[in-house]
């Protein structure tokens, strides 16, 4: 990747102590962008681990690929798989070109009791840094945690049960945690991006700034047990489209990502705890395990002015052919 390509472009990311959102960060900060990097973490890390021994599956080709994704995840972060995200990019490009802030993003507001920012904030200390925000990249966290001990948790308590439990038996207040941070988080991120677009003139390709929000293919594609998910990346596609088009005429641009099955720590926490992971072999005819890092090279491609600079309002299908079966 051209460390070029982004070149003195500021932008902030959500969600980034792991999985796709670090995989995100750390394609802009290899592309030449400045990076605020978000997440609701004091240490602003979960690591993955990467140990193929530790996955309990059947003897069957989604095993394979479970295990293929694992030696990727591992080749891929080689030494730095325990390293905050924003000490890698010190590590790599110097320290100015990444600060981390911890931001929930379903917060309009700061609270100075928990020590927590608004995405607002964030905005703001990346302005106060470069002089402006030229992309807000959007990765809504579901499910927090600070450790992998904390992951297992989610996979079976009842609020991660909103991955896999029937409509006729989620309660109110399980949609409403599902709502409230996928579409209401990326509705916050986004309102004070666009606020702050609005204050800034154009830049060299004639853009105020961009947009990029992480939805799903459950947004496009009904997965049985995850009808408020899939209800939620659906809303964070319609509302990608709304915004593009309210703001074509000011100069801003907004576009979606949906990632199919990507080794992120989730995904593969729940690969953990699951005897048959056959299921897998349906999540793309590639008959590979997507990784962070293919997301990171549509966002990439996405936050490029040059590159992409005639397209708005669309929802890009990073998932190896799954919506295409």
């Amino acid at each position: 990747m051209a460390a070029t390509r982004l070149e003195g472009l500021t932008a902030v990311v959500t969600g980034s102590s792991s999985g796709i959102g670090r995989g995100i960060a750390l394609a802009l900060a290899a592309a030449g962008a400045r990076l605020v990097v978000c997440a609701d973490l004091k240490e602003g890390h979960v690591a993955l681990s990467t140990s193929a021994a530790t996955v309990k599956t059947s003897l069957s080709h989604g095993a394979e690929m479970v295990s293929r994704a694992l030696v990727t995840s591992k080749d891929n972060n080689d030494e730095s798989v325990d390293t905050p995200t924003h000490e890698l990019i010190h590590a790599r490009y110097g320290k100015e070109r990444a600060i981390f802030v911890r931001c929930d993003i379903s917060r309009e507001k700061s609270d100075a009791a928990d020590g927590i920012f608004s995405i607002e904030n964030a905005i703001q200390e990346a302005v106060s840094r470069t002089g402006r925000l030229d992309v807000s990249v959007s990765v809504s966290v579901l499910f927090r945690a600070t450790s992998a001990n904390q992951i297992q948790r989610l996979v079976n308590n009842a609020g991660a049960g909103i991955l896999d439990i029937p409509l006729h038996e989620m309660t109110a207040a399980q949609w409403n945690q599902c709502f409230g941070v996928d579409s209401a988080g990326t509705f916050i991120a986004t309102k004070f991006a666009v606020t702050q677009f609005l204050q800034q003139d154009e830049d060299e390709y004639g853009f105020r700034g961009n947009i990029i929000n992480v939805s799903s293919i459950a947004g496009s594609a009904g997965l049985p047990g995850c009808s408020a998910y899939c209800a939620a990346k659906s809303a964070i596609i319609g509302f990608t489209r709304s915004v593009a088009i309210e703001y074509a005429e000011r100069r801003i641009r907004c576009n979606a990502i949906k990632p199919g099955y990507i080794m992120t720590p989730l995904l593969h926490k729940i690969i953990e705890t699951t005897d048959d992971v056959t299921w897998l072999e349906k999540a793309s005819p590639f008959n590979r395990l997507g990784q962070p890092k293919d997301i990171g090279q549509a966002a990439v491609w996405l936050a490029s002015g040059r590159e992409s600079g005639y397209v708005t309002g669309i929802d890009l299908s990073v998932d190896g052919g799954f919506l295409a079966r």
